[in-house]
């Protein structure tokens, strides 16, 4: 019996390890059941529903179309919990137009075969622009170090997994660096404005689970720091000069259709959700 156990426990293991889809699915199920316990998103329902709803029904149907595979369920829903975790809006219908946009960018628009867009950024912002009815809002994560510290690990394994610790780390570094001298150096504001700026939820999730989607970014590593660092310098001046908010959110937008041209210029491994792949890349 103890030996039968084991081998479950050992299969169960290797099958959730063996894909990073996995780790980010059962993570972002996590602060998404924080939004609702804790921080009171529960009222939000109607979107969640038209969000996961829209998801399921929206795959089923490329999979009977043979345009999808019932195993790239696993990218779709964590498209869905990402736009659920970021856009705010009190219409069903927003929700499911946010996640039909972000997969149909995914299918329609790309380039060499791939998709290009980050779907649930590009689904997030074409249904703001286009409906009026939806937002980005960073305030409603709180700024609660229990939370921050929680997210900053289970997104380190998931970079760890994926091998995109260079992105998160070139655009935080270029976009915390650049936000920290103008704050306490040049206008000399206290460190604790700095701090809350930073801890905000939108984003820790841009960082850690946006802008190092493996599949939208640059494949060189080098050429991918660099892209991230710009992605930095150009929010930096957005927030801090134009007051744009979550202006990374919508920098990503615009310089994700440079990413296939990188790519064609500066070659590299391209990334596939395998556990081979993930080792090399």
């Amino acid at each position: 019996m103890t030996q039968i156990t084991s081998n479950i426990v050992q299969s169960l293991t290797s099958f959730f390890t063996k894909d990073a889809r996995h780790f980010q699915l059962v993570f972002l199920s996590s602060f998404a059941l924080y939004g609702m316990l804790v921080l009171d998103w529960i009222n939000e329902w109607p979107k969640y529903l038209g969000i996961l709803g829209g998801g399921l029904v929206i795959h089923s149907l490329l999979v009977l179309m043979n345009r999808q595979r019932w195993n790239g369920l696993k990218s779709t829903m964590i498209t869905c919990l990402g736009l659920c975790l970021l856009l705010h809006t009190t219409h069903w219908w927003v929700g499911a137009l946010a996640i039909l946009l972000a997969v149909a960018s995914k299918q329609l628009l790309r380039w060499d075969g791939r998709h290009f867009f980050n779907p649930a950024n590009f689904g997030l912002l074409i249904v703001i622009l286009l409906s009026q009815e939806g937002w980005v809002s960073p305030g409603q994560w709180g700024n609660q170090w229990v939370m921050v510290c929680f997210f900053t690990v289970c997104a380190l394994m998931v970079l760890m997994k994926v091998g995109r610790l260079d992105t998160s780390f070139g655009f935080l570094a270029t976009f915390a660096g650049l936000t920290f001298i103008r704050k306490c150096h040049y206008l000399n504001w206290s460190f604790d404005v700095f701090i809350h700026q930073m801890s905000s939820g939108s984003l820790l999730l841009f960082t850690f689970f946006m802008i190092t989607d493996p599949k939208t970014t640059p494949f060189h590593p080098t050429v991918r720091w660099i892209w991230a660092a710009a992605i930095g310098v150009i929010s930096f001046i957005l927030t801090e000069f134009f007051y744009v908010k979550a202006a990374p959110i919508w920098v990503l937008l615009f310089a994700a259709p440079t990413v296939p041209l990188l790519n064609r210029l500066v070659p590299h491994n391209p990334f596939e959700w395998s556990s081979t792949q993930i080792a090399k890349t």
